[in-house]
């Protein structure tokens, strides 16, 4: 029997939550499982993931084979480096990137804007959006 931990759908229709389980690669999806390991949901800004460390490192000791989604939210959570700490391998635990701070700019440009001080205004409808001051005249 192939054990494989992947996703199974809750929810609503464009409100999907997901279950992290461990089940036979033959059932189907939403079907039978053998356990629940966690829980999935993305539409929580930053996703929302809970899982049972213990549990998912003894189903990868003892064989089942994450599908692709099934890893990477097992690396969110730490199952994966543990897994693969507790085989011997030599891991670092990747750290989120630090935010980004947007300071006043410069726009020096050839053509549309002279050179000189531009406030950050913000992102609207996906385009950057300055406010350049007028040129001063002479």
């Amino acid at each position: 029997m192939s054990v494989k931990i992947r996703l199974a759908q809750r929810g609503k229709k464009k409100a999907r939550t997901f279950r992290v389980v461990v089940s036979d690669s033959r059932s189907p999806r939403d079907g039978r499982i053998i356990e629940d390991i966690g829980y999935y949901d993305p539409h929580h800004e930053p996703s929302k993931v809970e899982i049972n460390v213990d549990k998912a490192v003894h189903w990868l000791d003892v064989g089942a084979q994450p599908t692709e989604r099934a890893k990477k939210i097992l690396e969110i959570s730490g199952a994966w480096a543990k897994w693969r700490s507790e085989k011997g391998e030599v891991l670092s635990i990747p750290q989120p990137p630090p935010p980004v701070i947007v300071f006043p700019l410069t726009v020096t440009g050839v053509g549309l804007f002279p050179g000189g001080p531009a406030a950050y205004s913000g992102w609207k409808y996906g385009i950057l959006v300055l406010h350049v001051p007028s040129p001063s005249k002479p």
